[in-house]
């Protein structure tokens, strides 16, 4: 089974974090991640705000940990086929968005924005 339901939460299995990380590590965000597995719009604002949660169950605790490592692979990823494709556009990315030359005030607040993977709930 890939979602339990425990006191009327659904808990996801340790499959479906797999299987919603793995989508994330491609460079979607959670929420579109979730919806591709036909999870409802509720039941992702519910474990959202449970993996946001210092003091959560060890199950988000996995999966908050399990997202994070899916995005910084994501951005390996990212950077990797930037660099191979190469051009003044990339060159230009990875010096503002990586090494941090360029725009000061801009460079690590666009960065953070746009990877960031909970930004469409506080939008």
């Amino acid at each position: 089974m890939q979602i339990s339901i425990i006191g009327g939460q659904m808990i996801p299995s340790d499959d479906k974090i797999d299987q919603i990380c793995a989508i994330v590590r491609m460079g979607l965000d959670f929420r579109t991640a979730c919806l591709t597995h036909s999870i409802p719009s509720e039941t992702i604002t519910e474990w959202a705000e449970c993996i946001s949660k210092d003091d959560s169950a060890a199950i988000w605790q996995k999966f908050k940990q399990n997202l994070e490592y899916a995005e910084a692979q994501c951005r390996v990823l990212l950077l990797q086929r930037i660099i191979a494709e190469g051009g003044a556009n990339g060159a230009r990315y990875v010096l503002q968005h990586v090494v941090g030359i360029g725009p000061k005030n801009e460079t690590k607040a666009v960065a953070k924005a746009e990877l960031d993977p909970y930004r469409w709930m506080r939008e």
